[in-house]
């Protein structure tokens, strides 16, 4: 009788154990899954990791994006000093979206943020926003996985926003996301879109020096 309350206790120790090792491992699996399906995380473990280990993360990082607003948890990373060479990691990570309408979203955004801070005295806060229009237009010429002549589309609007006709650090951005264009768009639409940077119509001397030497390395 003795033996078989024993066996009785232990075998409930046995499961009570168990049903805590079960409850453990689902919790942990749960907090597992939660983590790869927040962007906000996934992007904030991308920026505070190694180059080579960012390599690996940017398709999964990229895949769990819900909306256009994690492309700007993304620069506003870029932009934070939280992490070393988050300007080119921003670009790389954007490069691998899909939709071209998180781009566009994102760049409606910006505009509307120039247009706030235009009569701003806050230097600091118009080369942020800068940096974020630098990623952006990069970012839209490497996205390969988007057909060419949409992101070609898209980088000519761009080009007649008032904030990027203002800032020489951004016309000449786009000069330089046309090139990257240009080995997969037709030569002369390439040539042509940079043509308006070298005509009389731009004001900047640099920048119409800088659309020339463009048009150059296209011929």
């Amino acid at each position: 009788m003795v033996s078989a309350v024993n066996r009785t206790i232990s075998t409930s120790d046995h499961m009570g154990v168990y049903r805590l090792n079960t409850e453990n491992q689902q919790t942990n699996t749960t907090s597992i899954d939660s983590y790869y399906k927040d962007p906000d995380l996934l992007i904030r473990s991308y920026f505070l990791s190694t180059p080579n280990k960012r390599t690996k993360l940017r398709k999964a990082v990229v895949r769990s994006f819900p909306s256009w607003r994690a492309v700007l948890e993304v620069l506003k990373w870029s932009i934070n000093g939280k992490a070393s060479d988050a300007h080119d990691g921003a670009v790389d990570l954007l490069a691998e979206i899909d939709n071209i309408n998180f781009l566009i979203d994102t760049s409606k955004y910006l505009e509307t943020s120039n247009e706030l801070w235009s009569n701003t005295s806050n230097v600091n806060q118009l080369l942020k926003l800068d940096s974020c229009w630098e990623i952006l237009i990069k970012a839209i010429a490497c996205a390969y996985k988007i057909p060419a002549e949409a992101r070609f589309e898209l980088t000519l609007k761009l080009s007649l926003i008032r904030a990027i006709n203002t800032r020489r650090i951004l016309k000449s951005t786009l000069i330089d996301a046309l090139l990257l264009l240009a080995d997969e768009i037709d030569t002369e639409h390439i040539k042509n879109a940079i043509a308006r940077f070298a005509s009389g119509y731009e004001t900047d001397q640099y920048i119409r020096n800088y659309a020339e030497e463009a048009i150059q390395e296209l011929s």
